[in-house]
């Protein structure tokens, strides 16, 4: 490889041509990785100077490089892969138009909700991304294929466990499961941020767990009640994290696994983790929190998010409605 005005460019003998190509990095260590993966695919005859590729290559090679990854949510995104090459998969890339991107995309929208056609879109410009990425495509090929707008969603999930149903659903978890469950229901963090909760977040002095990787990348401190705080003291610690298992199993995989089950077994299969989250948040606004208290329990930049839990708390507008009708009533 040679460095060139900041950039590293690496070379290949292809059928006794000499080709070069710029990595597009001025890191070493990354530039390496993209030149044995360019290397890697001249060899193996899945790409050299013009050739075509189809779509469905494309998954094939995205799902490669995607790998252990993809076992995280395996179904749902193996799922929209394989509609994905259904409906494109003998298309050619460099055969492919914006418009015919747009045909594409209001297709799903016709068919599907849209919810679903903008998962879909979303693995379409991920599959288009990495693509670019390994330089199967040109940069300026990106912009045309991935021009469609993610849609704004209506009617957002809201869907949270009653008392009952808690109840129901703890009695078919395992000790491990039951303080994760208990923990999200407890705090209303989301399952990332339960997953990286260590013991040194946990502040017993205080009776609060800080979370500080976040999705919108802002610290927050969570008020542990005491529930949570009982169930941090009686746990065992097998490691830095709060999750970390006695087994030495992931978390992150034991925790969908072992969640899948419980939630089958007590007949809750609609639930999703992170309806746990949602039951947090319901039951903060029915004891009166504030859209500014929500936010800051769950994290959220914007109020539009903690809006959507003001109707569990309709005693506050009607104490408002009341005191307005007594002050017009004394002013007559």
């Amino acid at each position: 490889m040679r460095r060139k005005n900041k950039t590293w460019h690496a070379y290949a003998d292809v059928n006794g041509l000499r080709v070069e190509r710029s990595m597009r990095t001025g890191n070493i260590n990354e530039a390496r990785l993209r030149r044995d993966d360019w290397v890697a695919r001249l060899r193996r005859g899945q790409q050299t100077l013009g050739h075509p590729m189809i779509v469905s290559e494309l998954i094939q090679r995205y799902t490669e490089h995607r790998g252990k990854h993809l076992a995280s949510y395996l179904v749902s995104e193996r799922s929209r892969l394989a509609r994905i090459d259904r409906d494109v998969g003998q298309r050619r890339l460099d055969c492919l138009t914006a418009q015919d991107v747009e045909a594409i995309v209001a297709a799903w929208r016709g068919e599907l909700s849209i919810p679903t056609a903008n998962r879909l879109l979303a693995r379409w410009k991920a599959l288009i991304r990495y693509a670019a990425d390994t330089r199967i495509i040109e940069q300026a090929d990106r912009a045309k294929l991935t021009t469609p707008k993610i849609l704004r969603e209506s009617g957002a999930r809201l869907r949270y466990l009653s008392p009952a149903e808690e109840t129901t659903l703890l009695t078919h978890c395992g000790p491990w499961l039951h303080l994760a469950v208990v923990l999200s229901v407890e705090t209303g963090v989301r399952a990332s941020e339960l997953l990286r909760m260590a013991w040194a977040d946990v502040d017993i002095a205080s009776r609060t767990v800080w979370v500080g990787r976040t999705k919108n990348k802002r610290p927050r401190g969570v008020p542990l009640s005491p529930r949570a705080f009982e169930a941090l003291s009686t746990t065992p610690r097998h490691g830095d994290l709060v999750l970390d298992r006695e087994d030495r199993r992931q978390p992150k995989w034991a925790l969908r696994r072992e969640w899948v089950a419980a939630r089958a077994a007590a007949g809750l299969a609609d639930v999703h983790w992170h309806d746990l989250r949602h039951t947090a948040a319901s039951r903060w606004a029915m004891a009166a929190a504030t859209e500014r208290d929500l936010m800051d329990l769950l994290g959220h930049r914007s109020s539009a998010m903690a809006q959507r839990y003001a109707h569990l708390h309709p005693s506050r507008l009607r104490g408002l409605v009341e005191r307005a009708s007594r002050t017009t009533s004394t002013e007559a």
